[in-house]
């Protein structure tokens, strides 16, 4: 696992596969986001648990896409 220490107030950006998060500390713990994935966000008590949610949020989020992309393709014209 990564060892690094998050700043209350610089957010850390983690490599997570070919994506990178944006850790950032709160008052309850950790979370975090993917700028290139809209609508993903993970949160987790520690910094460890939080890169865990991330590493398995990316694939469910991926896979949901793909899903929705089948389901409602009129929300997606770039892909007509």
């Amino acid at each position: 696992m990564n060892q690094a220490h998050v700043s209350d107030k610089a957010p850390l950006r983690i490599h997570i596969g070919r994506y990178v998060g944006v850790f950032e500390k709160t008052d309850t713990g950790y979370s975090a986001y993917v700028p290139a994935l809209p609508g993903l966000a993970v949160a987790g008590a520690t910094l460890e648990d939080t890169i865990g949610e991330m590493r398995s949020g990316i694939p469910a989020h991926l896979e949901a896409i793909a899903r929705d992309k089948n389901e409602r393709p009129w929300l997606y014209p770039e892909q007509r």
